[in-house]
């Protein structure tokens, strides 16, 4: 969790040259009036990673620092990256999938212009943009996204507006704050997602079982690059190689007791620790308990990837090296159905109801269910490598 008395800070997006005026105000007016901290990557405050280029470091203080972001569409689009998005873009991309607080502003003539736009996009907008992909990022903020836009014309204009939603923002803050308090919740409870926490203030029905999906669901998500290492073959780490037959049977069996350890270890938590935490019909769940059971599986899943991440990144002799990609199939299974399952979870409780009537019940049953991995190609090439060895 971040130090204790540290101010807010508000990370200020957009193009810098056009806005250079607009910028400065807001720093200033963010900084003296409202007593905030404010994040602009044209100041020698900006926090700067020297290994990482310009995209990078933007991004990354989003994620580290930013506590609001303030969007401002003036325009230019700006630079387009690698990605063929703008800095910008990219900026307010990482705030969204932070979850942190958006205000947007776009320049009055441009949320005027949307409409025409959108009626011939392939008309010539040059004399009002710099790339007709502005029009695209603001449709989209505002039919897809959702975000309230608010139109500008002068920097005075977004401060005021600032200076209004920010009360309101404080004030929502101390609701939530009263909140928390009176559930007298714990530290652990305390550092989950934002998602995960609104569960447990907001108590919807079955508030405990959709507040142990979330918490599944986002540890699920958190190992997203790991999984991609996986998809893409990406083993940068080089273990031992193995150049004995008989060394290589040792490890094939080693790797399958591993792989057995910690399927037994996933099958203790969904079928014995789970149904402790949850607690009996009308008790109080654990829910500390149940922040360890999504974390514990969690581990268990980049377990079972990093698992096949040392299959990959071990060198065995070549007419092994078949038999090494099918053994693979076991940990192919295991995520599979780990993923299912999550999915699984978060689809049956999404279809809980607001509420059920006296005397109504309403049941779901969710199981998981761990299928056989297919061992026949495995099968196939460990008879073709004894074969091949007179074993």
């Amino acid at each position: 969790m971040d130090s204790f008395g540290r101010k807010p800070t508000v990370f200020i997006s957009s193009t810098c040259y056009d806005l250079k005026q607009i910028r400065d105000d807001l720093k200033n007016i963010i900084e003296k009036d409202l007593g905030l901290e404010a994040l602009l990557s044209e100041y020698k405050s900006f926090p700067l990673d020297p290994s990482l280029g310009t995209v990078e470091n933007c991004l990354r203080a989003v994620q580290e620092r930013a506590d609001i972001f303030v969007l401002i569409v003036g325009t230019r689009y700006g630079a387009i990256t690698d990605s063929g998005k703008s800095v910008t873009n990219l900026e307010y991309l990482r705030a969204k999938e932070k979850g942190i607080p958006i205000y947007a502003f776009v320049d009055r003539k441009i949320k005027n212009n949307i409409p025409l736009w959108r009626d011939n996009p392939s008309m010539d907008f040059s004399s009002s943009v710099d790339t007709p992909e502005l029009f695209n990022f603001v449709d989209e903020l505002m039919s897809i996204d959702n975000v309230w836009v608010h139109e500008f014309e002068f920097a005075s204009e977004i401060s005021e507006r600032l200076k209004y939603q920010f009360a309101y923002l404080f004030y929502d803050s101390l609701t939530i704050r009263k909140k928390i308090k009176s559930n007298n919740l714990s530290n652990k409870v305390l550092q989950t997602s934002p998602d995960a926490l609104q569960i447990v203030l907001e108590k919807p029905l079955g508030w405990e079982y959709r507040f142990f999906s979330q918490l599944l669901s986002d540890n699920i998500k958190s190992c997203k690059e790991l999984k991609r290492d996986v998809e893409y073959q990406i083993f940068l780490e080089f273990n031992s190689s193995i150049n004995d037959y008989s060394d290589l049977f040792y490890w094939i069996t080693e790797k399958n007791d591993q792989i057995l350890r910690i399927v037994n270890a996933l099958s203790s938590l969904i079928n014995n620790a789970f149904k402790i935490a949850i607690g009996n019909p009308g008790e109080p769940s654990d829910l500390d308990f149940l922040v360890y059971i999504a974390n514990k599986i969690s581990d268990v899943y980049k377990k079972i990837i990093q698992w096949e991440v040392d299959l990959g990144s071990t060198t065995v002799p070549e007419d092994a090296e078949k038999l090494i990609l099918s053994f693979s199939n076991i940990s192919h299974s295991i995520i599979a159905d780990i993923e299912r399952f999550e999915n699984e979870l978060t689809e049956a409780f999404n279809k809980i109801p607001l509420s059920i009537q006296e005397g109504e019940e309403f049941r779901l049953d969710i199981t998981l269910k761990l299928n056989e991995p297919d061992f026949t190609e495995f099968h196939y090439e460990l008879e073709k490598v004894k074969t091949k060895i007179n074993l």
